[in-house]
């Protein structure tokens, strides 16, 4: 793949900075499995069973993916047949939560006819809905549907009188709180497409996506339902990943990011030079170089290449590899991210703003998120101690936070563009 020109190897264009440690040897046969060629020569190694491959597959939430993938024959083959059936029986989970989502989608598109209001599905309901992703290969915990900004409370109003439950979580920058539904996923009322940028710096509004023709619409729902266009699809996917989640993988797990961008053909699109017409939608919070990274790491893991080669080299993609598989699975990497994500927000539109309204409520939580988050018991007297705990315990974090990340900085990692 030909990089752009315009991607200069500077420090400041590549946040993940991954320790250079092992692979497992099972890891490594996932990420083949999850991102290589589905061929009929692919073997294991020998120091590797079918039981340590499920289960570091289900660890970083890729074995629905492979059961999509690959047929049962060719896995049965692979690990045995009892590990092929716990394959296909997550398969067959994350299908019917694929299956309870479209009663949740249609439930939102009846509110929306109601509300005489237009709706835009967003990220996993709009990969399952546009067919971008295969059948019972990515599981998704909410539907996400953006309305138009000033009648987001009355969607979320509507969608309450029929049925949804209030979970009691805050409403933040970019949507309200969450709609839990006994039969399917919760619901997420968006304001905008966080991190997607008009041409005035704010967050892409319903009605902004409309005017320059990023949507799609879904003729088989009643009113206008749409989702959006692979292109803003593909940017929502990566500022969503990167810049939001990308210090945090804990909260979005970073091969869920690889898988949407290589099922939507970023390789592809960097390649080609197509991902011009979208790219300056997330330029202001993902470079260039990050995503020639992510895209040059699914081009080489789709055509073969072994991502245990991949692992110890020293370019980005490497960089990347390590960052989304660590970011699953070792704690004190994720502590050594936390003050980062702390300071590198993603403003939907005033950054001062987002800085201010983050600090307010990780320092004075409602009573509903203690209850949502941490299990407090009920009872005035509990709540009282928890405040006055709360500004301690948050600088022990820190503190910890710290810690983590000077280990992690003077762990010896190869060298590469970001140390040159």
């Amino acid at each position: 793949m030909k990089i752009p020109e315009s991607v200069k190897p500077r420090s400041g264009d590549f946040r993940f900075r991954p320790p250079a440690v092992d692979l497992m040897p099972a890891l490594a046969v996932v990420l083949d499995l999850a991102f290589g060629p589905v061929v009929d020569d692919f073997s294991l190694p020998g120091s590797v069973s079918g039981p340590e491959i499920f289960d570091a597959a289900r660890s970083v939430y890729l074995a629905d993916r492979i059961a999509a993938r690959w047929p049962d024959d060719r896995l049965a083959e692979l690990c045995g047949t009892q590990v092929a059936a716990d394959f296909k029986a997550e398969f067959w989970e994350t299908a019917a939560v694929e299956f309870r989502a479209e009663t949740v989608i249609e439930k939102i598109a009846a509110a929306a006819v109601e509300c005489k209001m237009p709706v835009l599905f967003l990220k996993g309901a709009a990969l399952m809905l546009g067919h971008e992703a295969l059948q019972g290969s990515r599981d998704f915990n909410d539907v996400d549907v953006l309305a138009p900004g000033d009648r987001a409370q009355e969607l979320w109003d509507c969608l309450k009188a029929g049925g949804f439950q209030d979970c009691g979580l805050p409403t933040h920058e970019h949507h309200l709180g969450m709609l839990d539904f006994s039969a399917g996923p919760a619901v997420e009322v968006h304001f905008c497409i966080r991190g997607v940028r008009s041409s005035a710096g704010t967050s892409l509004t319903l009605d902004e996506a409309v005017e320059i023709n990023l949507v799609r619409s879904l003729p088989h729902f009643q009113g206008q339902c749409w989702i959006p266009h692979r292109d803003l699809l593909l940017a929502h996917a990566l500022v969503h990943g990167i810049a939001q989640h990308g210090l945090s993988p804990q909260g979005y797990p970073m091969l869920k990011v690889l898988a949407d961008a290589v099922d939507m053909a970023l390789p592809q699109s960097v390649e080609d030079g197509t991902y011009r017409t979208w790219f300056p939608l997330i330029e202001r919070d993902v470079s260039l170089r990050e995503v020639c990274a992510l895209a040059e790491l699914g081009r080489r893991l789709g055509q073969g290449q072994s991502a245990a080669a991949v692992w110890h080299e020293e370019g980005d993609e490497a960089l990347f590899l390590r960052h989304c598989v660590l970011g699953n699975l070792d704690e004190k990497y994720t502590d050594s991210l936390r003050l980062r994500a702390m300071a590198s927000v993603l403003p939907s539109r005033n950054r001062w703003g987002t800085v201010v309204h983050m600090v307010w409520h990780t320092l004075f939580p409602s009573r509903a998120v203690i209850d949502a988050y941490y299990d407090t018991p009920g009872g005035r007297w509990r709540y009282v101690v928890f405040r006055i705990r709360r500004p301690f315990v948050l600088m022990g974090r820190a503190v910890r936070y710290s810690w983590a990340a000077w280990v992690m900085r003077r762990q010896t990692r190869p060298a590469s563009k970001i140390d040159n």
